[in-house]
């Protein structure tokens, strides 16, 4: 591709970054979900929304890593993004959300079904 071309490209803010964009519809997609739920814990095991719950757990890990210096795929500006729209770093401990299924109990060694 000649220099030309890619300022051409560039003026009109194409992204050449396909990472990137999978990146900005991730974050669109938790935006409706946020404005829809009222909040951006989304679980791995909610029915529909799987692969987003996993983008999301992806998210928490890589600032985690961010966090103590590892060069990671998230930055500032993502990170920034993610904090716009009330982005929740922390999920452990939270009471649960609504349809998200509760972790089945296990039984007690020894225990019988009736």
């Amino acid at each position: 591709m000649t220099p030309e071309r890619i300022a051409a490209l560039a003026s009109i803010d194409f992204c050449f970054d396909n990472q990137q964009i999978k990146w900005l519809q991730r974050f669109e997609e938790l935006k409706a979900y946020s404005e829809k739920y009222g909040n951006t814990r989304v679980s791995t095991v909610m029915k529909g929304h799987q692969q987003l719950g996993a983008w999301v757990k992806h998210q928490r890990a890589q600032k985690k890593q961010y966090d103590v210096g590892v060069t990671t795929f998230i930055t500032q500006n993502r990170i920034d993004m993610l904090n716009s729209i009330g982005f929740i770093w922390q999920a452990r401990g939270l009471k649960d959300v609504e349809g998200v299924p509760k972790k089945s109990t296990k039984l007690a060694r020894n225990s019988t079904l009736i």
